[in-house]
Parts: structure tokens; C-alpha cells; sequence
């Protein structure tokens, strides 16, 4: 439906058999550090932080969800790199960029992911 990949998905969390209200969505407003706390808790690797921020090449961020609104590409219904490619321009009229995306330009390691990611 979005021109992405097919695969096999099983929803559901493995480490609480709840979502707590306040674990929903990380905080967009912290920086690499805080990405580092919440994610590594969960087991994934900075590789995999940066993958799973590129989501945000689909849909758009809503207020009464996030505190921001608005979305992240030009096409938000399309599964693409764009996120990635939005993300390296920097700032762009019309288009959200949270503190979270920020921040994965600010380390190095974060960064070199997105660079990869912006060439697919």
C-alpha cells in the first residue's frame, strides 16, 4: 500500500504484557543520549535506532499525541529514504524535523547511519 517492503510482523510487546501510557512515544523534545537510555534498554543498536527513526518517513507527527504536528516529507504516504534525505538538508519549510531526528546529526555514529541510508 506504501511501496514498501513485505514482511512478516507479529504485534504485541515481548517485555510487558501492557503499555503504560507514558511509554508510548519517547520524548521527541531530548537529544542522543536519551535515545541511547531508552533504546539500549530495549536491545537495539545505534544501527537500528536510526532504522526505526526513519518511520517517520510515513505519516506525520499529531499534537495531541507528540506536542508537535506536522509532517516529516513531501510525500508521507510513500515508504522511502526520504526521511533520511529531509533529515541531511536540514531545516525545510513545511516539514517537521523533531529534536530526536536532529540529534542523530549530532553524533557520529548516529549520523554515518543516516548518511547510508540517505544513498539506498
Amino acid at each position: 500500500m506504501a511501496g514498501g517492503p513485505t514482511i512478516d510482523f507479529v504485534p504485541g510487546r515481548r517485555d510487558s504484557p501492557v503499555c503504560p501510557r507514558e511509554g508510548r512515544l519517547p520524548d521527541a523534545k531530548q537529544g542522543v543520549p536519551y535515545l541511547r537510555y531508552i533504546f539500549y534498554k530495549m536491545g537495539l543498536t545505534n544501527k537500528e535506532i536510526v532504522a526505526l527513526s526513519g518511520g517517520h518517513t510515513l505519516g506525520m507527527a499529531h499534537p495531541d499525541r507528540s506536542g508537535f504536528q506536522g509532517p516529516f516529507t513531501r510525500e508521507p504516504h510513500i515508504f522511502n529514504n526520504s526521511y533520511f534525505i529531509e533529515l541531511l538538508k536540514g531545516e525545510t519549510e513545511g516539514l517537521l524535523k523533531l529534536p530526536t531526528d536532529k540529534a542523530l546529526l549530532d553524533d557520529p555514529e548516529f549520523r554515518r547511519y543516516v548518511e547510508l541510508y540517505a544513498k539506498v
